[in-house]
């Protein structure tokens, strides 16, 4: 048991899930006891390692060893998962979990290597001290400007308090289960008086500060002497910075009817849907999907050594052509064949119609000038016709003795026709032609 995690839950502001608390007071009650500091957790130590998995399995692809990290990984194509488990703090924990610091460099090995396409950080934790969820947020920020590569939050049981600000800074959300835990976003502060306990193992302590020290743990004592103004200004700060963290990474966050998520509530995953708290709830094959949904990079050369299969269209490519596959199922090297087949036949499909589409917009585009060709004809042909008539009509009126007659005038010009009119005139003309004697 590290000292360092004793000296976290005493003395570090928290961000944690309520009902979570009384583990870490179990934890320090048995330290001090010296139940927990002889005990050997290099085994769960492992369990907490940064590993690669394969776009095409979910088995981990780790050193048992623990010599090959992050920044080394040779296997192409690969998504890191990272996980944040259990309390988080900033330094790493002997007894099991990486700290925010160790995690924070992890994914700056991740950004650096190119055979690392995405990131998930795989969370299942109550949540943890407040430095550490900014470290990390920061961190995730970091990474994102850094690289242009995904970074996808898959949450088991929970991700409550500073592990949902953690989880809000990545690009997406997905929860295993609807009732898995969200949310908790809020801060609370728990003043332990020790000095009962202490005076209960035959300790009695006092506290004597210097002179020009009259300050020092000023919101702690007047806390434990009822003033609590203090010690909340300056948990508002904190819960202040949380919200702006969460509110940057989610700024669709909604409230229910009944709920406001901005106010501490656990949301099941079901609900927090709804709120936009989370993207999805699925397995870790949903948050593979939607790593390679936002990856900038496309997949499947015609590589078919099935130890270093890439792909050069999504995994939703494999679900609509592999329909009886399910998760866990390996695909053969015939079945990659047979891929790469459907895909060719597919773009062979969107080439032909692409052909189509450019033909019909040549032959539309042709018709169009042909139009304006003759639009343009009918309004010369009205022109001259107008002029002639405009002529032969100035002439019967010259004639001797005739009157003056009312203009041939079309009700519909564009629809006559030359032989049309003409031939009106030519009706009107003989009425004012001189007999033959």
């Amino acid at each position: 048991m590290s000292y360092s995690l004793l000296t976290y839950i005493y003395n570090s502001v928290w961000f944690l899930e309520e009902s979570s608390q009384d583990g870490l007071y179990e934890i320090a009650r048995n330290f001090r006891n010296g139940n927990l500091a002889s005990m050997d957790f290099s085994e769960e130590r492992a369990k907490h390692r940064a590993y690669v998995i394969s776009l095409t399995s979910d088995i981990a692809l780790v050193d048992e060893n623990g010599t090959e990290s992050l920044s080394n990984s040779s296997l192409e194509h690969s998504i890191a998962v990272i996980p944040i488990r259990g309390a988080i703090t900033l330094q790493d924990q002997r007894c099991g979990p990486m700290g925010t610091v160790t995690i924070g460099q992890s994914l700056m090995d991740a950004a650096e290597n190119p055979n690392i396409d995405s990131v998930i950080l795989s969370i299942d934790s109550p949540g943890g001290e407040a430095h550490a969820m900014f470290d990390l947020s920061n961190s995730i920020n970091e990474f994102k400007q850094k690289c242009n590569k995904p970074i996808v939050a898959f949450v088991g049981s929970m991700a409550a308090s500073a592990a949902y600000g953690i989880a809000a800074a990545c690009h997406k959300i997905v929860c295993s289960d609807e009732n898995s835990v969200v949310g908790s976003i809020g801060s609370y502060v728990t003043i332990l008086d020790k000095k009962k306990s202490m005076e209960a193992d035959g300790i009695f302590a006092e506290d004597i500060y210097a002179a020009d020290s009259s300050e020092k743990n000023i919101d702690i004592k007047e806390a434990l002497e009822g003033n609590k103004k203090p010690i909340l200004a300056t948990l508002k700060k904190y819960n202040d910075r949380f919200k702006s963290i969460v509110t940057s990474g989610r700024p669709g966050i909604t409230s229910s009817e009944t709920t406001d998520p901005l106010k501490g509530a656990s949301i099941f995953a079901v609900d927090a849907l709804g709120m936009h708290l989370i993207d999805e709830i699925g397995n870790m094959s949903v948050a593979k999907k939607h790593c390679l949904a936002m990856s900038p990079k496309n997949y499947l050369s015609n590589n078919t050594d099935m130890t270093k299969i890439s792909f050069k269209s999504t995994m939703l490519a494999i679900g609509s052509i592999f329909t009886t596959k399910v998760d866990g199922d390996e695909i053969t090297e015939a079945e990659v064949l047979q891929l790469e087949t459907t895909l060719g036949e597919r773009q062979q499909t969107i080439d032909t119609l692409n052909t189509t589409i450019s033909e019909n917009e040549t032959e539309i585009s042709g018709l169009n000038t042909t139009i304006a060709n003759l639009t343009e004809s009918n309004k010369v042909t009205l022109a001259e016709m107008t002029t002639k008539r405009d002529v032969l009509q100035a002439e019967l009126n010259r004639r001797p003795g005739t009157a003056a007659t009312t203009p041939i005038v079309s009700t519909d010009p564009i629809a006559e026709t030359t032989v049309y009119v003409v031939d009106e005139i030519n009706e009107e003309a003989k009425k004012y032609r001189t007999p033959k004697i």
